[in-house]
């Protein structure tokens, strides 16, 4: 372009930045893209009009503008003073009319697809349609960035002016021109100081933008100009003149008006009373003269902020929102994008301070073109345009008052934005019909919409009886089936008649201790035939029953029998040591009778046993269960007959037990639900069969259980459900007609599991203990086509409203706190009136005055056809397994610990739904706390599942703006220099630069110094093969090894090699290829599906990226790497199964699975990509070579895409998967640019390696490690203690994990004070601490374990393995023995030299073990005694991918075995760092150990560890040297001794 033909340059306007950044962003490239467009008929001097064009094209600047933006830091618009005129003509006159209409309908949206060069002027297309002799229509488009609607206006206006003009040969008369930079000048001249003050204390405390919750499931989510779609609502015109009205009368503008409707509608959507949308303001009301018929872009979108008070008048609140604009205008010129800077809202990707926006369009438009120019008539006149806005309101103010909702399709559905104006329409007549009223009266819905949702939705009256008890409907099946059998334990049972007999004779003796009505019985059992007996004579001695659970602690307990005040506590023998650590009851004058059914039984059996005349009436209580309290201590919930009795009467209505019907009590009777496995099978015949103590927790057990006794009916909690589901014999409860699932949110995903499995009934139910255990059912459907699994619908007599905070009912598909009314609704809290009073509340919805409404705290919404969807809760209630804990609970008591200041608890949500406690504690100053003390604190007050499970100390709580704690912000520093031992140095040459730039990129670090150690870097053996991979590549020749000798780059450079890389074979290897140790040690194991032992990675992918170029970098992989084409087939014969692999010259096919779940809510994209990772974890094939799958999960705009690769442990290991994971960006970036595939050369190839393992294993020098590994063996016992004598298989089936974490100060002491002080690894520490936990619970002085290596050891020449995948892991034998001196140091020191004496990192023993031709070598060490824990340290996994553009590891490298194999190990300790922290996964077999005894275990491992590197850290502490820190020196302990100390005379 000619610099003559440039008239003038100037920067951007606020709002044209705004829109040049959407713009250019790819995403969004057309979505300002305006297409004006009218009919004209008449005789249209074309000529003319085209003439009029281009005078005006001519006279205004904007019109002749363009953009660069590329590389500059100010943003300019250009100039130019020539450009051609854009016009193009069409002549359809020959065309079908039903032609012509397609083509008009679709031409608009087809050009404004075609968008803009926004670096080539003019931004502008003019195109006219000649229809027949007098119709045209005229299209024209143009870019937002040129021009507002007000211009718009005028600028047709002088279009027609100079038509006119022309077409009469009259002289042009136009008003003088004030170009568009003068208004540019403007700007530039305004002070920001005073702007930026006022929005910040305008936004001030606002931190989120007000949200739309919608309802449906989406389907269309791309993010381009197709995916957004317009609604409309026209109000009639003397709806209008209503408004207009009103707006007069109280001195309001019309736009105030819609703007306080739309800001109670986006109230009631949300749930919010801080609502912030955005407005269009017009830009012209500044003090620039002429400024109101300047042409350009003048609009600005500015926040407007609406506090919602529900009891504000109308009128009042409104004036307020107007007055708040008047304030605004002053600063009308701020950009967004600064005043979102000055706001306090944390903005993540693609965030805004909001989502909707909302444009009065007060433009001139029609005025101007509705009018006859000569014998020319103008008419149907429309826009198209868009938004980047999810919503965007538009109104039209004329004579019939129009609403236009543009909406992307990602976000809504056509019915939610027709159900949205619907909602507008009815907040606006009811504006107009009373507008005195508070807001909280006004409602969104219509009449049609309040009658199905309190009316429709809750018809479920059914006449049961009223006055009946459970005492009296079992008396009434006791007369029907006396000599069936009601109840069984075991081998023991009891029929109807003499179960009946056992409870009439406790009830009377019951009544003469003074039991009656309203009189509370506390039961102290184990779950037993007395257990039985003992609710049943309660009730029927008039009394209610409270649960006590003898595995609660103690503390728990007690405030319940204090609270309760119970004058009767009914027990058995075995169980009064445990009371009487609760009270002393040897003392002469308990608080309570005590009664033991067991051995007191003789003298209760005295008693009468007919039925009691007096009892219960409908009205008492039947019992009394304690749920979680956020005060610290648990509240008990009252319950009636008659709540308890509907429950009852409803369930058998729907589910029909007959006496064929085996019912399963195994619930925990201090749980709720355990009250309708107690009494609805014996109230209608059936049997109830009763589990064991402890029971419900061994799936194997329930699973004998039910085939056993043929049970039909059980319940489960869904985590119970999921764990019950993964029992190998599940196969076999064919007896089972029913499962009830309840107590947790129940994933689609286990519906599914469970259909596959089980040809049962599966139905899900819903309800709190505050209203006799369920109000809502769902039967579970067969290949359902909902994503989510609903609650359903109320039972009978029993209402469910879904209400806002105003106690409004909310729309369909809107989230609101469910209530419950009706019969079942509990008495209240026992001695807690002023909660009671909280919670339930008066029913506003019933003409019972008496009625009453409680308030769950649970949110969820309706779906169109009445069935609830559950969304979760509102406050920190949580449901761990089933168990509802009050997170308050657990702060309170926490709080109790004079050393702690602050402390918050949340529930951490892990992987795909594994939920568990979390605590933060803030320790006093000067004061400390362990992790192992607020255990044991906590245990002695807390049931065992509101134990957190984890800990993390803080210096303080993260906190809101508003001073509220922040849950969701736990503050990870980074790494400081001040934690090194070394001032800063830089690179000196040309090698240290390139080894400091690669150190920082793997480690994570902004720069390194060349003095810097690489331990206190916090580098690590997995890491130190990332660094000699990447050193590789730049030309650099370095082992592993050198990094543990020489841990400094300046100490490292004067060692490096730069030689010709080893030469190693480039094209496809094929051919057989001899088994690795660690693939013998695999096939030794005994395992029934081989295919089914996986490692598995799920990466964010933090581009869009193109599903079909990632299939091809995936293939890629296959022909690089090797290992991946390995095919593995079996040789049978009579003695025995050899199996054989080798590398395939024909490359398999990866299938990379392409999901699309960008439209389901996030609950139903786990439940898809959990079931995917399960299928095709499980889907490896060894014969087939089938040993690679991946999928990639598209989740919508709103989260990263996932990709998960799945690949057979056999052909790769952890740091395989950072070289597979680096190859596969690699070659996609190649790919997308066009590029030829270039990898980096091949290192040496995994049949190489093994081939040369083999002759390894037959030279002198690996014989004679023999001796060594011989003595590893001498006096050790492989035994450690087991908990459960019962022999049961040790499968991964029964595996679980206790995990424990150190904090981030912590492991960095670990990673880097630890070796700086002791010139030691990691791993020296790990095991230290390791062999001082085991010890003390052994009772022997050694450790004896199996230890992994990354096995990549540099014992053979002329190999080099930096980029060879494969499977290469060593796992060993070591015994490491605790010195007699005491102390830290002692043991550190002892242990790091007894690993330093292990040869070649222990890859001499696999070789020796499985490799090793001399048979009797063999045969000496596979009978020698196998170590039962394994110890594996990871490294830093999470550093695989530190410098990745695309990648980032959503989880940690995870593993899938079979659940029928044998696990090699009773103890499986893995360790890894993540995001900086040290976790510790401890896996054992909950057939041979109790949970406790790990968790027990892992904290006082993790104790040890935090003792270590406080003896590290103290300042007394010198650190010291050992032998093996001068290989060379032959030096001993002694003589090390002596030179130290000559050394610290002479400082």
């Amino acid at each position: 372009m000619s610099k003559e033909n440039i008239e003038s340059i100037y920067p951007l306007s606020p709002m044209q930045e705004g829109m040049l950044f959407h713009s250019i962003d790819g995403q969004e490239s057309k979505v300002y893209v305006v297409v004006l467009y009218f009919s004209l008929r008449g005789a249209l001097n074309v000529h003319a009009f085209k003439r009029a064009w281009q005078i005006i094209l001519e006279r205004h600047s904007i019109l002749r503008t363009f953009f660069v933006w590329n590389n500059r830091k100010t943003l300019l618009q250009i100039v130019r003073k020539h450009v051609a005129l854009p016009w193009q003509e069409f002549d359809w006159r020959y065309k079908p009319a039903s032609e012509q209409n397609e083509l008009l309908k679709s031409f608009p949206q087809t050009d404004r697809r075609r968008g803009f060069n926004l670096s080539k002027a003019p931004l502008m297309r003019l195109t006219l349609v000649q229809t027949t002799q007098n119709d045209y229509h005229f299209f024209f488009s143009h870019h937002h960035m040129l021009l507002d609607g007000w211009s718009v206006a005028l600028l047709l206006k002088e279009v027609f002016s100079v038509y006119q003009a022309i077409s009469s040969s009259e002289d042009i008369s136009l008003e003088k021109l004030q170009p568009y930079k003068t208004y540019i000048t403007w700007l530039k001249e305004q002070d920001l100081s005073e702007a930026e003050l006022y929005w910040r204390k305008k936004l001030q405390g606002f931190t989120q933008p007000t949200p739309i919750y919608l309802d449906e499931t989406l389907g269309n989510t791309q993010n381009s100009i197709e995916a957004y779609d317009e609604r409309h609502l026209r109000l009639s015109k003397a709806t209008r003149a209503r408004l207009q009205t009103l707006a007069k009368q109280h001195q309001i503008t019309l736009s105030t008006l819609i703007q306080g409707v739309w800001a109670l509608l986006l109230s009631r959507y949300s749930d919010e009373t801080d609502i912030v949308f955005g407005t269009v303001v017009s830009g012209r009301s500044i003090a620039l003269p002429g400024i109101e018929s300047m042409i350009g872009l003048f609009i600005n979108t500015l926040p407007l902020r609406v506090p919602i008070s529900p009891q504000a008048s109308l009128i009042p609140w409104l004036k307020e929102i107007q007055g708040q604009q008047v304030q605004d205008r002053k600063f009308e010129h701020s950009s967004l994008r600064n005043i979102q800077a000055w706001s306090e809202m944390v903005r993540s990707q693609g965030q805004s301070l909001f989502d909707t926006i909302l444009v009065f369009g007060n433009y001139p438009l029609n005025d101007f073109l509705k009018y006859v120019v000569g014998d020319l008539e103008i008419g149907d006149i429309n826009f198209l345009e868009g938004s980047n806005y999810p919503l965007t309101v538009l109104i039209d103010p004329s004579e019939e008052l129009t609403i236009r909702m543009s909406y992307n399709l990602g976000r809504f559905n056509d019915a939610t934005i027709v159900q949205i104006l619907k909602h507008l329409q009815t907040l606006l007549e009811a504006f107009t019909a009373n507008p005195y009223r508070p807001l909280s009266t006004f409602s969104l819905l219509t009449a049609e919409e309040t009658q199905k949702l309190l009316e429709e939705f809750n018809q479920t009256a059914v006449s049961y009886p009223t006055d009946k008890t459970l005492v009296q409907l079992f008396d009434a099946q006791v007369a029907k089936t006396p000599d069936s059998i009601a109840v069984q334990y075991d081998q023991d049972y009891l029929t109807y008649a003499r179960l009946n007999r056992r409870a009439n004779q406790l009830a009377h003796f019951l009544q003469k201790v003074g039991v009656g009505p309203e009189t509370l019985v506390g039961v102290f059992m184990e779950r037993s035939l007395e257990m039985v007996v003992s609710l049943y004579g309660i009730l029927k001695a008039g009394g209610a029953y409270v649960p006590l659970d003898p595995e609660y602690p103690v503390e728990r307990v007690a405030f319940m029998l204090e609270d309760t005040a119970v004058s009767v506590l009914l027990t058995q023998a075995p169980l009064i040591e445990k009371l009487s650590a609760i009270q002393n009851l040897k003392s002469e004058s308990p608080d309570f009778s005590l009664i033991c059914l067991d051995s007191g039984w003789s003298t209760i059996a005295q008693e009468s046993s007919d039925n009691p005349v007096s009892g219960p009436k409908a009205e008492n209580l039947a019992y009394v269960i304690y749920t979680s309290g956020s005060t610290g201590w648990p509240k008990g919930v009252m319950n009636e007959h008659r709540g308890i009795c509907n429950r009852l009467l409803w369930m058998q209505d729907a589910y029909s037990l007959t006496q064929q019907d085996r019912v399963l009590q195994k619930t925990p009777f201090s749980f709720d639900v355990s009250v309708w496995e107690f009494f609805w099978p014996l109230l209608f015949g059936a049997r109830l069969v009763i589990a064991e103590p402890g029971g419900h927790r061994d799936s194997e057990y329930l699973v004998k259980l039910i085939v056993e006794h043929q049970i039909t009916t059980l319940h489960f909690v869904p985590s119970m459900l999921q764990a019950f589901l993964l029992d190998q014999n599940i196969k076999s409860c064919q007896s089972l007609k029913r499962v009830i699932c309840s107590g947790e949110n129940l994933p689609y995903s286990l519906q599914e599991s469970f259909f596959s499995c089980l040809e049962a009934e599966l139905h899900n139910l819903y309800g709190p203990t505050e209203a006799a255990v369920d109000v809502t059912y769902w039967v579970c459907q067969r290949k359902s086509e909902l994503s989510t699994v609903p609650i359903g619908r109320p039972v009978a007599n029993t209402q469910i409203y879904l209400l806002d905070l105003q106690l409004q009912p909310v729309p369909i598909g809107l989230p609101g706190e469910l209530h419950i009314g009706g019969v079942q609704v509990a008495r209240g809290y026992l001695n807690r009136s002023e909660l009671t009073a909280e919670k339930f509340i008066p029913d506003p919805f019933s003409p019972d005055p008496k009625a009453r409404l409680y308030k769950t705290g649970d949110l969820a919404r309706y779906l169109p056809d009445g069935n609830i969807l559950y969304l979760g809760r509102l406050d920190h209630q949580v449901k761990i397994r089933g168990n509802r804990i009050e997170l308050g609970e657990i702060e309170a008591i926490l709080s109790q610990l004079s050393s702690i200041r602050e402390v918050a608890v949340v529930a951490q949500e892990y992987d795909l739904g594994d939920k568990r406690l979390a605590a933060y504690v803030v320790p006093k100053q000067e004061q400390s706390i362990s992790i192992s003390q607020l255990r044991d604190f906590l245990s002695k007050k807390l049931p065992e599942y509101m134990i957190p499970a984890s800990f993390t100390m803080l210096d303080t709580l993260p906190l809101t703006p508003n001073g509220k704690v922040d849950r969701k912000a736990l503050p990870i520093p980074e790494l400081d220099r001040s934690t090194l031992a070394s001032d800063f140095m830089a690179p000196r040459n040309a090698i240290e630069e390139t080894l400091a730039n690669i150190w920082a990129q793997v480690i994570g670090l902004q720069r390194v110094g060349i003095n810097d150690n690489f331990f206190e870097l916090g580098g690590d053996s997995i890491i130190s093969i990332q660094i000699v991979t990447k050193a590789s590549q730049a030309g650099l020749r370095l082992i592993p090894r050198q990094l543990f000798e020489y841990q400094t780059i300046a100490e490292l450079s004067s060692v490096i090699d730069i030689a010709e890389s080893i030469t190693a074979e480039q094209g496809l290897i094929s051919g057989s290829v001899p088994l690795t140790p660690i693939q013998h040690w695999f096939f030794e194991q005994s395992m029934s599906d081989r295919n089914y032992w996986n490692q598995s990675v799920m990466i964010d992918v933090l581009d869009e990226l193109d599903p079909k170029l990632l299939g091809q970098a995936l293939q890629q992989l296959l022909t690089q790497h090797d290992a991946l084409r390995l095919q593995f087939l079996p040789e049978t014969s009579a003695a025995s199964t050899v199996w054989k692999q080798s590398i395939v010259q024909i490359v398999p096919t990866i299938d990379l699975e392409v999901i699309d779940i960008s439209a389901l809510p996030q609950a139903g994209q786990k439940q898809i990509v959990e079931t995917t990772m399960s299928r095709l974890e499980a889907g490896h094939n060894l014969e087939q070579g089938k040993l690679v799958k991946a999928a990639y999960f598209n989740l919508g705009l709103s989260q990263p895409n996932r990709l998960f690769i799945t690949i057979h442990h056999l052909a790769v290991d952890s740091i395989s998967w950072s070289i597979l994971l680096q190859d596969i960006e690699t070659v996609y970036t190649q790919l997308v640019h066009g590029k030829s595939i270039n990898l980096p050369a091949k290192t040496t190839s995994f049949k190489a390696w093994a081939e040369k393992l083999n002759e390894f294993a037959q030279t002198e020098a690996l014989r004679r490690e023999l001796d060594y590994w011989i003595a590893v063996f001498k006096e050790v016992t492989s035994e450690i203690p087991i908990d459960i004598l019962v022999e049961a298989a040790n499968t991964e089936m029964s595996a679980r994990t206790v995990s424990v974490s150190l904090s981030l100060e912590e492991t960095l002491s670990l990673l880097q004070d630890v070796p700086s002080v002791y010139n030691t690894q990691i791993n020296d520490a790990l095991l230290t601490a390791l062999a001082q936990t085991i010890t003390d619970w052994t009772g022997q002085t050694f450790l004896f374990i199996s230890l992994e290596g990354h096995g990549r050891e540099e014992i053979i020449k002329n190999v080099d393995l930096s980029r060879t995948s494969g499977w290469f892991t060593t796992i060993f034998p070591t015994r490491l023995t605790l010195p007699d001196s005491p102390g830290a140091s002692a043991a550190l020191k002892s242990i790091k030299e007894q690993l330093r004496g292990i040869p070649n990192r222990g890859i001499g023993f696999g070789l020796l073990r499985y490799l090793c031709q001399d048979g009797a070598v063999q045969a000496k060490l596979s009978t020698l005694p196998k170590p039962q824990i394994l110890f594996n340290y990871l490294g830093q996994f999470d550093r695989a991918l530190p410098d990745s553009a695309l990648f980032r590891f959503s989880r940690p490298l995870a593993g899938a075995h079979s659940p029928e194999a044998l696990r090699s190990h009773l103890l499986e300790i893995n360790m890894t760092v993540i995001s900086g922290c040290l976790r510790m996964n401890w896996t054992y077999s909950q057939n041979i150990h109790h949970r406790q005894t790990i968790q027990q275990l892992a904290d006082n491992y993790a104790e040890a560890l935090r003792t270590l590197i406080a003896h590290i850290l103290s300042p007394d502490e010198a650190g010291g040297f050992t032998p093996s820190d001068f290989p060379l020196a032959n030096l001993d302990e002694d003589k090390i001794s002596q030179i130290t100390n000559i050394l610290d005379e002479l400082e």
